[in-house]
């Protein structure tokens, strides 16, 4: 593989751009102290992101080469690390989903993960709409790599879980056997939504965009359902407080209707004082 004009190599580039001090980049999305959002630069789905843990106190970079790296290594200090990355895949996570609702006028899952064996150096977490439909997904290794049901990737909740497991679960989990893996990625090529195989890459492609389109067009039908139901209720809520409103203005005339005589519009006339009347013949 060979390096980039700046003399990288591409293995390398994740590392370089969670250590630099000044992370600003055209595929630079948001930084903190103690992590990094990048655009992946080869998305596999309509939107993918990337969260990195950047080096500072008590981390070095040596701690963050792979996710077994850094699970191998002081348990506390790795569970930090990624709490420190959960959080910052939350906010990146909510900001997928407005993107969603904004660009498409829909949003649907968004998935947030490792893979087992990376093929970058540097720790990083997999934020991105779990739709698998990009051009850059060509291979039929990459899609594997991200089928949910196959094992590759190992979702964020999954990995955060195995801290509260026995401490030989969590040692059998974070060694991560490269030979088991890998044949994960030969598996045969399979929608991970309705599981029909296909023989290549085009014909999954051509099929996951339309269960996507599929997807979408239910989620828009069930909106437009529920601003139907809202609306209506809306209407009966309205309906009942104009009925209400009649009953009470009913209620109001009624009593004047009951009073002397009188003609319509003329104002209702004094009663005579027959107390002071009677003192006055006395």
């Amino acid at each position: 593989m060979e390096t980039d004009p700046t003399g990288i190599h591409p293995l390398f580039a994740l590392q370089r751009y969670a250590c630099t001090d000044d992370p600003h980049n055209h595929i630079l999305k948001e930084f903190t102290d103690t992590t990094l959002t990048l655009y992946d630069c080869f998305p596999k789905s309509k939107i993918h992101l990337l969260v990195l843990p950047r080096p500072h106190a008590g981390v070095k970079k040596e701690d963050l080469w792979s996710l077994r790296t850094l699970l191998k290594g002081d348990k506390d200090r790795a569970k930090q690390v990624l709490e420190d990355m959960g959080k910052t895949a939350a906010k990146v996570k909510d900001g997928i989903e407005k993107d969603m609702v904004e660009k498409w006028g829909v949003k649907w899952p968004v998935w947030v993960g490792f893979h087992a064996i990376s093929s970058m150096h540097h720790v990083h977490l997999h934020v991105l709409s779990a739709d698998l439909c990009s051009e850059r997904m060509k291979h039929k290794k990459h899609y594997n790599s991200f089928h949910p049901k196959h094992g590759f990737f190992l979702r964020y909740d999954d990995v955060m879980d195995w801290f509260d497991a026995t401490p030989s679960y969590y040692e059998r989990m974070s060694n991560f056997s490269s030979s088991t893996y890998e044949d994960i990625l030969k598996e045969d090529l399979s929608c991970f939504k309705c599981r029909k195989e296909f023989r290549n890459m085009p014909q999954l492609k051509a099929h996951l965009e339309e269960e996507w389109q599929k997807e979408c067009k239910s989620e828009k039908e069930r909106i437009e359902r529920r601003r139907k139901f809202e609306r209506q209720a809306l209407e009966r809520k309205r309906r009942r407080e104009q009925a209400a409103a009649a009953t009470q203005l009913a209620k109001g005339e009624e009593a004047p209707a009951t009073e002397d005589a009188r003609d319509e519009g003329e104002p209702p006339r004094k009663k005579r004082d027959t107390t002071a009347e009677l003192e006055e013949d006395s």
